[in-house]
């Protein structure tokens, strides 16, 4: 069987085109005419990488952010959860969905600094369940899809949480031009199955599922990470703990 490797050209060829074709025939079927909505220049991967020239679009870190008028609807969204990594009671009267992307420092925040409470009081007493979703913004992080399946080889051997943490932790030991050893070291020092990941990770096995997240995140129109959706409603960009928990007391209610 042919290898499939993960380069941005390779991504756009095996994953962009055919769903940029999907897109705009839906879209030409719901509208009668025209595509989806389109970036500055007018190429659908200017959603995901805007032009860094333009006001209100990217972050001083550099990180894609969404502008007012490109801002989400506020319409729910129905988002289906299958193979994901899943955190609490999955009868959960919340389900908190998080599209996100381990190189972005926006998400490393909200990780390091948020999430651990949102954990602490509402995860951990059975109020919601959590989703971690990949959307790899591979056009300005280098190194996000090979972390990504650090992430999901860690999770064969039920490790994705411990992973997951170490890669924020640990944020600056893999931003080098070759993550792979960094990943393998901390696959080490979480315990896992040695061989079994540098297998898993060498071979690029996980690749599909960190596709298939993309692919649902291009279909909801995912424009940022993080972007949160809490029982269907959407929020982008970082969000503060009274923020979140807001919505979700909102939705307990």
């Amino acid at each position: 069987m042919k290898k499939t490797i993960f380069t941005p050209r390779s991504f756009t060829r095996k994953l962009l085109i055919p769903l940029m074709i999907i897109t705009i025939v839906f879209s030409a079927i719901l509208m009668g005419c025209g595509g989806p909505n389109k970036g500055p220049e007018g190429d659908l991967n200017t959603e995901i990488t805007p032009d860094p020239t333009e006001k209100g679009v990217v972050s001083p870190s550099g990180e894609a952010r969404v502008s007012p008028e490109n801002a989400t609807k506020p319409e729910k969204l129905d988002i289906q959860i299958y193979d994901d990594a899943i955190m609490g009671n999955l009868k959960a009267p919340v389900t908190m969905i998080e599209f996100s992307d381990f190189q972005c420092i926006v998400c490393k925040r909200f990780h390091l600094e948020v999430f651990p409470e949102i954990q602490k009081h509402y995860i951990e007493n059975g109020k919601v369940q959590f989703v971690y979703k990949h959307y790899p913004v591979y056009q300005i992080h280098q190194n996000t899809v090979k972390a990504a399946e650090a992430s999901e080889c860690a999770r064969i051997q039920g490790e994705f949480w411990n992973m997951h943490d170490s890669l924020y932790k640990n944020w600056a030991k893999w931003q080098g031009e070759d993550p792979t050893p960094a990943f393998k070291e901390l696959a080490a020092e979480i315990g896992l199955k040695q061989q079994r990941f540098n297998d898993c990770i060498d071979s690029e096995e996980t690749l599909e599922s960190v596709g298939a997240d993309f692919y649902t995140a291009e279909k909801y129109s995912v424009r940022g990470t993080p972007t949160f959706i809490i029982n269907g409603n959407v929020m982008t960009g970082f969000k503060t703990f009274e923020e979140l928990s807001e919505i979700i007391d909102a939705e307990l209610k």
